[in-house]
């Protein structure tokens, strides 16, 4: 998850991440994730990485907390992804 969140291409940063502390558990931190591009350059990117397609979503977040002095990554919403696939036979013609 430190990877995603982290994630460089040709050292730059591709991923916002967002980070804030929970009011309901302040031992959690929040972090809303984002491509950090807009326009053609997003899809391109998207396209170029089947690992962003999948995990940075509309609506993402990630909960970071701690354990005995280490950090710890889990999702906490995962939104719609970005792109899918609807099937011909799937859409009613009415």
């Amino acid at each position: 998850m430190a990877s995603l969140i982290n994630f460089q291409i040709d050292g730059v940063k591709v991923v916002k991440a967002v980070e804030n502390k929970s009011n309901a558990y302040p031992e959690i931190n929040l972090i809303d994730l984002k491509i950090n591009t807009q326009g053609p350059f997003e899809d391109s990117v998207f396209s170029a990485f089947p690992i962003l397609i999948k995990n940075i979503r509309r609506g993402n977040t990630v909960l970071k907390y701690f354990e005995k002095g280490k950090v710890f990554y889990s999702f906490g919403r995962k939104g719609l992804e970005k792109f899918f696939d609807l099937r011909y036979e799937h859409i009613s013609h009415e």
